[in-house]
């Protein structure tokens, strides 16, 4: 099977073809945003963990994965001129996926008006060029799906997830590619995980990673909640009955092995399968370190009708909670109820959503997507609490 998608100069094929305004240190992140209004399909991506590069590699590395993913046509980087979190930094790693990528430091270009200026030029004349790019017919081994869960209910681990875990199985029978992640959610479902894995080795990793991340929420005194009161009201109990409903939306495919996020490394997939990503459990967070990775589509249940959508990656919306579909009806692709009514099969709403995803790969635009609602966080550890709980 095919998709119609965009080709890039590394041999990978978008879903969009967006112009990427990146402002390297949040401080200019005002200046891409005014740029960004003049410019078609274009988005604005920041972070806020400061402009030093010591201490914040992870961010680096995420920065450089998102600029990377083939939804991108071309990137514009901005700097304000005094970081030490320089633009040049990113635009050097960059230079081997063929893209166009073009620099603007604010104080050499005579501040900021100028700077506006200028940027809404180079911008346009990357959106001309990312015109002339048109969809080609792309094997289904390079389409890279993202699924992920949040405010969950008793209809997320019954119906919604496990219809979500029919298409990955399809996905990866195509010989395309499956990413999760959250692995505080994966307590108390970890011997699934195992069961799942293709050697010792991988099995190592997913109770390295799901351990160290139970450890981060469990520092003494310093607890953190990890359900939420939507999960409470919606009938889980329990981390473990969570966690169980959420690991059904990774199919039942052999896990090919765990992808590294961290100050170290940011780990790609290699081929297709399904991989198990380090990272966290916030929604815009984990589906920015998703981007990160290649993917170019991401899958979000919800049994609370949350609003989620990533500015890069378009984001199917799936919910099996008939009640709430009723409110936000217009937020959701696919409506999975008919398994809590017993009117219609995990199987057949897996189907339903195989074949959105294709359509969604080729151009048809999410319900959020047309509503132009959308986050992105980029997230990393803290380096000081990660040496204090993990020093060796």
């Amino acid at each position: 099977m095919f998709f119609m998608g965009y080709p890039r100069p590394d041999g990978s094929a978008g879903v969009r073809n967006l112009i990427l305004i990146m402002a390297v240190t949040d401080c200019m992140e005002g200046v891409a945003r005014k740029i960004s209004e003049k410019v078609r399909d274009s988005v604005v991506v920041t972070q806020n963990h400061g402009c030093l590069v010591i201490g914040n590699e992870q961010v680096i590395h995420n920065m450089i994965g998102i600029a990377e993913n083939p939804n991108i046509a071309a990137v514009l980087l901005l700097g304000m001129g005094c970081e030490s979190l320089r633009p040049d930094i990113l635009a050097e790693r960059l230079s081997g996926s063929g893209k166009p990528v073009e620099i603007l430091v604010c104080t050499k270009e005579g501040g900021t008006k100028n700077t506006i200026e200028k940027g809404i030029a180079v911008a346009s004349k990357m959106r001309e060029e990312a015109d002339k790019i048109k969809r080609q017919k792309t094997e289904l081994s390079k389409l890279v799906v993202a699924v992920k869960c949040g405010g969950s209910d008793t209809s997320s681990g019954i119906a919604s997830n496990p219809s979500v875990g029919v298409f990955a199985d399809k996905l990866v029978s195509c010989k395309g590619t499956i990413i999760f992640s959250e692995p505080i959610e994966a307590i108390g479902g970890e011997e699934e995980l195992y069961k799942r894995a293709i050697s010792e080795e991988v099995i190592a990793d997913i109770r390295e990673l799901v351990q160290a991340e139970d450890k981060r929420f469990n520092v003494p005194g310093a607890k953190m909640e990890f359900m939420c009161k939507g999960n409470v009201l919606g009938g889980l109990t329990t981390i473990e009955e969570k966690s169980i409903g959420s690991l059904h939306k990774s199919g039942n495919t052999p896990i090919k092995g765990v992808l590294k996020n961290n100050q170290e490394i940011l780990e790609k997939p290699s081929e297709g399968g399904v991989y198990f990503q380090e990272g966290t459990h916030y929604d815009a967070m984990t589906t920015a370190h998703f981007v990160a990775a290649g993917a170019q589509i991401i899958i979000f249940t919800t049994g609370a009708g949350a609003g989620m959508n990533n500015i890069i990656a378009p984001t199917i919306r799936v919910c099996g909670n008939a009640q709430v579909i009723d409110n936000v009806i217009a937020d959701i692709d696919i409506d999975a109820s008919g398994v809590m009514r017993g009117e219609e099969s995990i199987t057949q709403v897996g189907e339903r959503l195989f074949n959105e995803a294709i359509e969604i790969a080729d151009g048809k635009e999410t319900k959020l997507e047309q509503y132009g609602y959308s986050s992105f966080i980029i997230y990393r550890k803290d380096p000081r609490l990660e040496y204090f709980l993990f020093k060796k």
